[in-house]
């Protein structure tokens, strides 16, 4: 960028003034070196993206592995980065690395979580993903997920263990919209307390739904007795494809209920 030629540096000189380059000279040393930086760091940003979204090289210190990409989401650094890249930078990673989870250490932050959507907005390749005791028990906080992710249209494992969920309606609509073979719901108390609750999850899911979902693990969610026979007309209508069932720990879901909708060796811990 340096240039003996005057009327070159002329130029250069004017485009600065006029605002013209996103880029700063902030340093010359000698006759033909010099040093730059963009104007605003979002360009650089922007190149960050591109460089990771089309490069084969596996970024290690970025997003290398799961603990890698967990602290990178939430640093606040790299905010402006994952929204730059939405819609581009899940798919980049998830066409090399189809399964990803984020039960690691460091545990995503509020800032992580929205790094997070922000990644999977437009990720089309992801087949697992892991998000047990990540929080999303905030209806708010399942809503923007939903409105980030309408859909992950090659997603056969989904784990939400200890996610505290509450809401209903949007959680069932990301459901709805996976293939989902395997889905873990174990821990989540909050969920299905109610036969609404349950009544709601049958509506809002469809009666194909997750008609390819082959296990479901609602181990520990605490279902009551007043919510059981609503769980079972969801399960029976919306879930046909059940083999295993995993039901340890509810004492509204005994296995005398159930015996006439599932085969006894599909039910587990009940």
């Amino acid at each position: 960028m340096a240039s003996k030629d005057p009327d070159q540096m002329t130029l250069w000189s004017q485009l600065l003034e006029d605002g013209s380059v996103p880029l700063v000279k902030i340093l010359t040393l000698g006759d033909m070196t010099g040093e730059f930086q963009f104007s605003h760091l979002s360009f650089q940003e922007a190149l960050f993206v591109r460089a990771l979204a089309r490069s084969g090289r596996p970024f290690p210190s970025f997003w290398g592995s799961d603990s890698a990409l967990n602290t990178s989401l939430n640093d606040a650094f790299y905010r402006n980065t994952f929204v730059i890249g939405r819609g581009f930078l899940g798919e980049a990673l998830a066409s090399k690395r189809p399964a990803l989870s984020f039960d690691c250490q460091p545990r995503l932050s509020e800032l992580g979580r929205e790094g997070f959507r922000n990644l999977a907005a437009g990720t089309c390749s992801l087949r697992r993903l892991n998000l047990a005791n990540v929080n999303l028990g905030d209806g708010q906080e399942v809503e923007a997920l939903v409105a980030a992710v309408p859909g992950l249209p090659q997603l056969e494992e989904l784990v939400l263990t200890r996610c505290r969920l509450s809401a209903v309606k949007p959680m069932a609509r990301l459901l709805r919209s996976c293939p989902l073979r395997l889905l873990d719901l174990e821990g989540n108390r909050h969920f299905l307390k109610t036969s609404a609750d349950a009544s709601e999850l049958q509506q809002e899911v469809g009666a194909e739904g997750l008609g390819q979902l082959e296990m479901l693990s609602l181990r520990w969610c605490h279902i009551p007795p007043a919510a059981g026979a609503s769980v079972k007309e969801f399960l029976k209508l919306c879930c046909p494809a059940l083999q295993h069932l995993d039901l340890q720990g509810n004492r509204g879901l005994p296995r005398a209920l159930l015996e006439d909708a599932f085969p006894s060796s599909c039910l587990y811990g009940c």
